[in-house]
């Protein structure tokens, strides 16, 4: 029993001890290690088995390592040329290039049809150019300061400059009124009531008695009211003829109907005092005894005296207008509806006499010689009985008495129109050759605008003019986008107008040498007699900056003057809130004088103005006179500029944006459905120095509300991609995709400060030898910046056709990587592939770049990634990073590596290494194809495996096999 007792603990200790043994001794072990994209995160301790450190030339899809295609070269650049654009419409495609080094720096262009002859395009430089944009059959030519369109004109074969700005045309208007009246006479009657009933001679009333009683003053009212407005429509609105006083303005229309460069305001004055006149002759009264009543029978003659008058017109045309006619369609005049300086459905409350009216207005007076005395621009009052012989001589009539008394029509107050300013209607077009007809001539100056009889009458149903934003001032932009039709410009320099031609400001009455019997000889002339002349009016316009001060050089104004001391002037205005004086300075004898016109906002209207409410200035002497403003120009680094659609020259005031306080460094659209059921929900993101910020469309076009996405900060404008679902952009903390109102990083795994070296890894120059493609020193391929480096002045282009986006980038001295960072869009991982991508330019669905081509020749090959790809095999690298075989601190040993995949025998070459510490790396061994057998040699606990392969496009490489065995597992090691 003892012996058996024995036996069995002596058993228990040897099967103790053969386990121990067992422990100890070595065993193999076999693991398939998948391969993975390319990634930097997590650490090399933490990273999975698997993951790659490089995939140069290889991006992981469908499960396994593939070749990146190469893209299609289609034509060569000289290396001083750039590719600006890609001009593609219907009918044509033009490679638009800049010769940055040629002395002229020339513009030109090549059609598809031959890409071996380029056409240079006139009057184009690409000095200061800073974005070329197509729009249709336009190109939008961004400068430093300034824009420029230039039009694809088919006949010629050539692109056509549209000059810069609108044209600077000159038109003055002036009013020619004539006295319209009933000069028989119009007999009115009513039952008034009197005094001496029965009496066959009844008292003579006053002629205001019978308007003390209310019902009277109906009767008479709708009586005389009603022969008033019938003559009013007869003689001036059925013939189209001005009585009241309005504004007037003109505009050009453009080939889409839209209206730029407005001019001011005019104020056109017929009178502005009571017009029509009604002079009143009380005829009898008698009385009706019959009635039984104190009322008899009143009757009067009235005379209606009407001031009517014609617009009269001239012009002065710069000689490259008709450079514009094929934006320009016409040029047209706009007036408002009359401001009425009586209540139309008011009641007659009394009779005046001549000596208590007054009135202001274009009226002509006669001097000693019998001629008419007029100056450009200014009004006279008329009162008492002169204004009966200037009637009179109006109608050309000598010896006519004129009645005392005048019925007072119910007056109104029409300066509140003035300072409102109606709407505008449109009453007449010219094209541009027909403005060549109102150029003055040695024969008349100005020539009378002939409006279509009838079309005052229906004046409010015809097009009005809406009003005018920026479209005078010189407008820069630091770049353009065009999306929804329209085109975007953003952060904006604008350069204000010098102003409007002074003398186009004022309405001209004319000179002419007319007597009372004689024929008109309608001479309108420009007086600078008078003793003050304003030749230049400077304008103040308060700024971010400061004060900025505009002067229009061109302005020859006389001004009369009743004291010798002021100056009339009714009227002005400038085209910008902001301006709050205007000084119109000149001379009196040898004195330098200014006029000082104070300028508020106008309530309606997106300018400043000033009116005198009929009020005379004061001129005041000067030492000297003011200096404009050298510079003129103003920031709005935060505005969005959206044309009108189809139309990249003319942007409302409705479609400017303003988003946040910073300066905006890029814009671009999302164009499809961002969620279930949605479309364009953001359609327009904003990169701004304060963040990124969502526009939201309206049902008009314009953006409806503007919401910030994300705070973080694009490193550099070119360093944003559309990708049709998203958009793609760069930031200090990686690549972000936005879509919708949510941002994610696509570049969390590979965004380290960590950069792989090549010379941390013995006989690496072997490999990169064996890398060579395209020429150059392939050394260079594998040693990469961190990547945070790398994003910093990188740009971005998107495959269209493989769903890959491309980043590439250069150092801070302007040398290009001579890799990119690839990422595919379907399996969400990344890669780089061996560039020297300078720049790209996208023509949807096609997006070429500009590099270095292979030969390293003098040229630069613009290259297409929608072409065929290159079906040879292409040459490719992988290192994994750190293999651990699932015992991170366990030593190990290697004894068989072989590739798995899909491709032939020597397609992949092998070469394995090995570390203790993760640090330094030792060759262990390497194979010219994917088996790797009876390695030997001490043990490791970590691995990384390089491949170089040389993969056609229908291969991959998806693992490897490993053959291990634990080392020295005795201890914590």
């Amino acid at each position: 029993m003892k012996s058996c007792r024995f036996f069995s603990q002596h058993n228990n200790v040897l099967w103790f001890l053969l386990r121990i043994f067992a422990r100890l001794k070595p065993h193999s072990m076999v693991q398939e290690v998948k391969y993975n994209g390319q990634t930097a995160i997590p650490d090399d301790y933490s990273a999975p088995d698997g993951d790659l450190e490089v995939s140069l030339n290889l991006i992981h899809e469908d499960g396994a390592l593939k070749p990146i295609p190469e893209p299609k070269e289609i034509f060569r650049i000289g290396k001083t040329e750039r590719l600006l654009c890609i001009h593609k419409t219907a009918n044509f495609t033009h490679y638009i290039l800049a010769n940055d080094n040629n002395a002229s720096k020339i513009v030109s262009f090549l059609d598809e049809a031959d890409l071996t002859v380029s056409q240079t395009i006139s009057n184009l430089t690409s000095e200061n150019l800073t974005d070329i944009i197509p729009f249709g059959n336009m190109l939008v030519c961004l400068y430093t300061g300034y824009t420029i369109y230039l039009l694809w004109d088919g006949d010629q074969s050539n692109y056509k400059a549209i000059p810069q700005g609108w044209p600077d045309i000159k038109l003055t208007f002036g009013l020619r009124c004539d006295v319209e009246n009933t000069s028989e006479g119009i007999n009115l009657s009513w039952t008034t009531p009197i005094n001496g009933f029965g009496s066959t001679s009844p008292t003579i009333i006053d002629s205001n008695d019978f308007l003390d009683d209310s019902s009277m003053r109906k009767s008479f009212t709708d009586k005389l009211m009603g022969a008033v407005n019938d003559f009013v429509v007869k003689k001036a609105v059925n013939e189209s003829r001005f009585y009241q006083p309005f504004f007037l303005r003109y505009a050009f229309r453009l080939f889409d109907g839209s209206y730029v460069a407005h001019s001011a305001p005019v104020l056109m004055l017929p009178a502005t005092g009571m017009n029509p006149l009604v002079f009143n002759s009380l005829n009898s009264r008698s009385a009706n005894a019959n009635t039984g009543f104190d009322y008899g029978i009143c009757s009067e003659r009235d005379y209606i005296y009407l001031i009517v008058g014609d617009i009269w017109m001239k012009a002065e045309l710069p000689v490259n207008l008709l450079s514009y006619k094929e934006i320009i369609y016409s040029v047209d005049i706009f007036v408002t509806s009359p401001m009425y300086t009586y209540n139309q459905s008011g009641t007659i409350e009394r009779y005046i006499t001549r000596q208590n009216l007054q009135s202001k207005g274009l009226y002509s007076q006669l001097n000693v010689a019998g001629n008419y005395q007029l100056r450009p621009g200014l009004y006279d009052l008329l009162t008492g009985y002169g204004m009966r012989d200037t009637l009179v001589t109006y109608k050309t009539k000598t010896g006519y008495n004129l009645p005392n008394n005048i019925v007072e029509l119910p007056p109104r107050d029409f300066t509140k129109d003035i300072e409102d300013i109606p709407p505008f209607y449109l009453v007449k077009s010219f094209t541009l050759e027909e403005l060549a007809e109102y150029v003055p001539t040695q024969q008349q100056s100005f020539k009378k605008i002939e409006i279509e009889k009838g079309i005052l009458s229906s004046l409010t149903t015809r097009t009005t003019l809406p009003d005018d934003y920026d479209s005078h001032n010189t407008i820069a932009a630091k770049g353009g986008h065009v999306y929804n039709s329209r085109m975007h410009l953003y952060n904006i320099s604008s350069q204000l107008m010098d102003g409007y031609y002074g003398a186009s400001q004022l309405d001209k009455v004319f000179e002419t040498s007319e007597t009372t019997q004689g024929t008109p000889d309608y001479v309108f002339q420009d007086d600078t007699t008078s003793a003050f002349v304003a030749d230049k009016i400077f304008v103040y316009v308060k700024k971010d900056k400061g004060t900025i001060i505009v002067e229009e050089q061109k302005s020859v104004m006389g001004m009369d003057t009743w004291t010798g001391t002021g100056c009339k002037i009714p009227f002005f205005y400038y085209p910008d809130k902001d301006a709050y004086k205007a000084e119109f300075v000149g001379t009196n004898g040898n004195d330098i004088v200014k006029v000082e016109l104070p300028l508020k906002p106008h309530g309606l209207l997106n300018g400043a103005y000033y009116f005198s409410n009929f009020a005379e200035q004061t001129c005041i002497t000067i030492s000297e006179e003011p200096a404009a403003s050298t510079d003129k120009s103003y920031k709005r680094t935060n505005k969005i500029y959206v044309s009108e659609v189809e139309n990249p020259m003319y942007f409302p005031v409705l479609g400017i944006t303003t988003v946040g306080v910073g300066s905006i460094m890029s814009v671009c659209s999302a164009t499809t459905a961002l969620s279930q059921g949605q479309f364009g929900q953001f359609p327009l993101y904003v990169f701004s120095t304060d963040g990124v910020w969502a526009l939201a469309v309206s049902s008009t076009g314009t953006y409806s509300s503007c919401h910030p996405v994300s705070r973080d900060i694009l490193v550099n404008p070119d360093c944003v991609l559309p990708i049709d679902q998203a958009v793609l952009f760069g930031t200090a903390n990686g690549i972000m995709l936005l879509s919708g109102s949510s941002t994610q990083s696509i570049t969390d795994t590979i965004n380290t400060d960590k950069a792989f070296l090549a010379s941390n890894y013995p006989k690496f120059d072997v490999i990169c030898d064996m890398l060579q493609h395209s020429g150059s020193g392939a050394t260079n391929f594998v040693n990469m910046v961190p990547f945070p480096d790398f994003v910093t002045r990188s740009k971005m282009l998107y495959n269209y056709r493989h769903k890959h986006i491309l980043i590439f980038s250069t150092d801070k001295n302007g040398v290009i990587f001579p890799y990119s960072y690839l990422y595919s869009m379907k399996s969400k991982k990344w890669g780089t592939i061996q560039s020297y991508f300078q720049y790209s330019v996208t023509t949807y669905p096609d997006t070429l770049a500009v590099s270095m081509p292979n030969d390293k020749s003098n040229t630069l090959a613009v290259v297409s990634f929608n072409g065929v790809e290159n079906t040879a095999p292409k040459t490719g690298l992988m290192v994994t990073r750190p293999i651990k075989l699932g015992a991170s601190d366990t030593l190990k040993e290697i004894k068989t590596l072989i590739q798995r995949g899909f491709f032939a025998r020597g397609e992949v070459a092998t070469v394995l290494y090995g570390s203790r510490d993760l640090i330094n790396w030792h060759l262990v061994g390497s194979s010219t194809d994917n088996f790797l057998r009876h390695i030997h040699g001490t043990g490791y606990k970590y691995f990384r495996i390089a491949a170089i392969t040389n993969l056609t496009a229908e291969h991959s490489l998806h693992g490897a096999s490993i053959e291990a065995k634990a080392r020295h597992t005795d201890k914590l090691r």
